[in-house]
């Protein structure tokens, strides 16, 4: 099964845990495909920079990281969907691209909000743990 996680979902893994994090560690035993792109890598290096502080030997070790443990994609595919946070365009255009099983977001404003995408459910995730992951 592939996912593909938003900026918001891999901050909150690294910096948080809880539910995020629970995504993240089935990802890194096999049970899900964690998908992501260079574009969203790039928005959650930034956010860890400006945002969160971190230096840059940090910021380092946490990218390294996430390369290990997502499959990095690029996708033909373009969207301008998301008009007031065309970032978020990003996270959309990765999982078509992809044909991703699910889009996992935090983002209560526009992705949520949408519901699904291309026939790509976009679930919190909290949801995506109930309904999908301890439901199989």
């Amino acid at each position: 099964m592939k996912v593909v996680c938003d900026t918001n979902v891999i901050l909150s893994a690294i910096i948080f845990g809880g539910n995020p994090e629970k995504i993240i560690v089935t990802g890194l035993h096999g049970s899900i495909e964690l998908i992501s792109s260079e574009e969203i890598l790039k928005g959650c290096q930034r956010k860890l920079k400006g945002k969160f502080k971190w230096n840059k030997t940090q910021v380092q070790t946490a990218i390294s990281f996430l390369n290990t443990v997502f499959t990095t994609v690029q996708s033909d595919f373009t969207t301008d969907m998301i008009k007031k946070d065309p970032p978020d365009n990003r996270i959309l255009e990765c999982a078509y691209g992809a044909s991703a099983h699910y889009i996992i977001s935090g983002d209560k404003h526009y992705l949520l909000p949408l519901k699904i995408f291309r026939q790509i459910p976009i679930l919190s995730p909290a949801e995506f743990l109930t309904s999908v992951l301890y439901r199989e």
